[in-house]
């Protein structure tokens, strides 16, 4: 039997964020990662001072934090000014660290830091991987160095294809909070049951540029009968007039409960309360291409129904409901319709079905998927 490529391994993960936070796809993969390798996380530099320090998150993880800085006392201004000597700076100074902290490098993960580093070329690791997860006007279809290039968005994937680069789709991961739900709703046959009244969940930030504000207020307003629980940042702009309305309506509207962010234990515990799932996104075609979300996994690991916006990944699934593609607007009558038929939506068969495809999308399994990736680049 072949044994897993990531086994014992020293794993650097670069990330544009830093680890304190909400947890996103980089923080995932760090801890997923460290179960079975020595993985070393690190965000962008302090402006100023010498030195670093390491920090570990979790005693039962191989997962160590570096927490450095810039040994330049204008790091600030020189990251705006002069961004190619900022680079600089930053190699000179992790190159001195990585030296005292490994005798080996075996893979390097790089999440998008462009700041930081033109390129990862220079990282003395055996293997470089560079993951773009989301799309920016600036992303070029360029590997930055890596041996193998990884994307969420097949719009990322088609970009890379289209200049003669190999770029493999790899699908979102559920995190382990919720895996451990999922698999402990098939053991317990904790299934959902209609209550008295119906709660419809959505899980993110309410006020990012994509929440298509206008359907999901008309959803709310045309289904008083159920309760809207939001689970999410309630931060936003308060000079910006639309953001202003959409936080009195929320705050003021009776069938709307603001619970604010919730760690990932919490929110698996707040789950199992919600009979559907919301999502809600309008794309620009820039940013955002309609095509995924990190949260379909989540959601479909309660076994409940998701009833989103066009989503061009997941088009023709039939474990969810979807309106068709720019024509956001009929996630209004689809969501009206669904909870006047929310039983045959949530059969116990269709929950299973749900959860079984969360799990084959673990971070764990889509860290098999890439091994395997890596051993057909080595062979």
């Amino acid at each position: 039997m072949q044994t897993e490529f990531f086994r014992g391994k020293n794993i650097l993960i670069l990330s544009p964020q830093p680890w304190q936070g909400l947890f996103i796809s980089k923080h995932n993969y760090a801890r997923a990662l460290a179960q079975h390798n020595r993985v070393l996380y690190i965000g962008a530099p302090a402006y100023q001072g010498n030195g670093y320090s390491l920090v570990k998150p979790d005693k039962a993880l191989n997962l160590e934090v570096l927490e450095y800085n810039v040994p330049f006392p204008l790091g600030k201004k020189l990251k705006f000014h002069w961004p190619w000597l900022y680079r600089f700076f930053i190699r000179q100074a992790l190159q001195k660290i990585l030296r005292s902290l490994f005798q080996q490098i075996d893979v390097c993960i790089d999440f998008g830091c462009y700041q930081q580093y033109r390129s990862i070329q220079w990282i003395p690791a055996k293997t470089r991987i560079f993951f773009p997860v989301d799309d920016h006007y600036f992303l070029d279809a360029k590997n930055r160095g890596a041996d193998l290039v990884l994307s969420v968005s097949e719009n990322i994937c088609n970009k890379f294809s289209a200049a003669g680069q190999k770029c493999h789709f790899i699908n979102h991961g559920l995190n382990s909070d919720f895996e451990e739900n999922a698999v402990s709703i098939l053991r317990e046959e904790r299934f959902w049951k209609r209550g008295k009244k119906l709660k419809a969940g959505y899980s993110g930030n309410l006020f990012i540029p994509f929440l298509d504000i206008p359907v999901l207020k008309r959803i709310i307003e045309e289904n008083t009968e159920v309760e809207f629980h939001f689970f999410g940042s309630t931060n936003f702009n308060r000079e910006d007039a639309e953001h202003v309305k959409w936080d009195s309506f929320l705050r003021s509207t009776p069938n709307v409960v603001l619970h604010g962010f919730l760690n990932p234990g919490a929110l698996v515990e707040a789950f199992s309360e919600i009979d559907c799932f919301l999502l809600c996104y309008k794309p620009d075609y820039k940013n955002y291409h309609a095509e995924n979300s990190h949260k379909v996994f989540e959601y479909l690991s309660t076994g409940k129904l998701l009833i989103t916006t066009y989503l061009s990944i997941h088009h023709g699934n039939p474990l969810m409901l979807m309106s068709s593609k720019d024509k956001n607007e009929e996630m209004v009558s689809i969501f009206c319709d669904s909870m006047q038929a929310l039983e045959m939506h949530n059969t116990i068969e269709l929950q299973k079905e749900r959860i079984h495809l969360s799990l084959k999308n673990t971070y764990s399994e889509q860290i098999k998927r890439i091994g395997d990736l890596l051993r057909n680049t080595e062979n």
